[in-house]
């Protein structure tokens, strides 16, 4: 028998000082991914999971 847990979320709310911090650190945060993510596509293992994911659109 398989038990199911109950659904659970989070609810958060962000705020005009918030959004302001999040926008000052957008730049730094999607160089950091885009290091990343290109580290990880020299992995082999990883290489295929890359591609695909440089086929998704970035939000914005």
């Amino acid at each position: 028998m398989i038990e199911m847990a109950p659904p659970s979320f989070t609810y958060t709310e962000l705020t005009e000082t918030g959004r302001a911090a999040y926008e000052k650190a957008r730049p730094t945060h999607d160089r950091t991914l885009e290091r990343a993510l290109a580290d990880a596509e020299a992995i082999p293992e990883l290489a295929p999971l890359m591609g695909l994911l440089h086929g998704v659109p970035a939000p914005r």
